[in-house]
């Protein structure tokens, strides 16, 4: 199939199933992987690298890269603005999914819940106009606007069973003034939480990840208020704990899938002695992380030769070349490039950890 592209009508030939959308989703996502292991034995490359998203409203499937959309992304645009644009459409849908590290023990609901209710509490302590320290081209009511839009956008996403594109076209306009922000972020917090919850963690969802379910919303939306918790509290000049056991998935979330991705037409090459272990010393959990280089050529023609990392399924306990080590909410806040509260002690070859550091600068987008 020149390009991995192909559309509905094609994939379900033989499954009696009509190109309409709604009534075609189940027939595609049942017959998808199949043919995706098909495409990939013929390209000699690996299926789920190939394997990004469904377009249930046109009825195309793109097996070379979904568009990963920057605007409902979970961070603000000065720390991912260095990453190139080309890269980022494209990159996250990833061989190395998400959907087998969700940590099912973790009440992703609850924790979204708490970490809205959080945020409501320290955005308001905060003056419309007071800047972000972490993201300094918002101002407190750019922050509100953000999570609330975002809210909006998945609770939109998952009730109305839309893809991004339609998602955004109805998006409403921002509200004018701190009062009018407030009542949208809190009907979108609320909207968001039931319509999550009442949808089985399991069913379909668009997504701009292979993960295309709803429990992979549940989990990012759950660390996007945690994050944006922690940027309304430094902006209202407070600090409050942040719940161990969501931290450590935080950073799994970070290293995985935030951080990474490798697209169809990239690949990432191992250096295979330079290697970081990052070791949550609250929980026990551990990382184990390959320094390497990502290489390819964009769709659009740009080519890429840049530092990138992959973190091992699981920390097999071997040696690493260095360690950084500290609690989960610090190491989660630090690969989001918000400050520690505590101190992050870093071992073993500081040139293997610069290395790292470089990797993780340009931020995510």
């Amino acid at each position: 199939m020149p390009g991995y592209f192909g559309h509905a009508e094609a994939l379900v030939e033989g499954l009696g199933a009509a190109v309409d959308g709604e009534h075609v989703k189940d027939e595609i996502l049942a017959f998808l992987p199949g043919l995706v292991d098909e495409c990939a034995d013929e390209a000699g490359t690996d299926a789920a690298a190939m394997m990004t998203g469904v377009d249930f409203d046109t009825g195309e499937v793109d097996l070379g890269g979904a568009v990963f959309d920057v605007e409902h992304a979970d961070v603000c645009p000065a720390a991912g603005d260095d990453l190139p644009a080309a890269r980022v459409e494209g990159t996250l849908p990833s061989r190395r999914s998400s959907l087998h590290q969700v940590n099912r023990d973790l009440d992703y609901l609850a924790h979204l819940t708490r970490e809205s209710t959080r945020f409501a509490e320290a955005i308001r302590e905060a003056p419309p106009d007071a800047r972000v320290p972490s993201c300094p081209d918002w101002t407190a009511d750019d922050l509100l606007w953000h999570l609330g839009e975002v809210q909006w956008f998945w609770g939109t996403v998952v009730r109305e069973n839309l893809n991004g594109e339609r998602a955004e076209e109805l998006k409403p306009p921002r509200p004018a003034g701190r009062a009018a922000l407030l009542a949208f972020y809190d009907r979108a917090s609320h909207d968001l939480a039931g319509t999550l919850a009442a949808a089985a963690p399991d069913s379909a969802a668009w997504t701009w990840s292979q993960d295309q379910t709803v429990g992979f919303i549940r989990r990012r939306q759950a660390h996007e208020a945690l994050i944006h918790r922690v940027d309304a509290e430094l902006t209202a000049d407070r600090r409050t704990p942040l719940d161990p056991r969501l931290s450590a998935d935080g950073v799994d979330e970070a290293l995985r899938v935030m951080y990474g991705g490798v697209p169809a037409w990239g690949t990432f090459t191992p250096d295979r002695p330079q290697t970081v272990r990052l070791r949550a010393t609250d929980t026990g959990d551990s990382w184990l992380v390959t320094l390497g280089r990502f290489t390819g050529t964009g769709p659009d023609g740009t080519s890429y030769d840049e530092p990138d990392i992959h973190a091992d399924d699981t920390d097999p306990g071997a040696d690493a070349a260095a360690e950084v080590s500290g609690g989960a909410a610090d190491l989660d806040c630090w690969l989001w490039h918000r400050p520690p509260v505590g101190a992050l002690e870093r071992s073993g070859d500081q040139q293997v950890v610069s290395r790292f550091g470089s990797a993780i600068a340009p931020g995510i987008d």
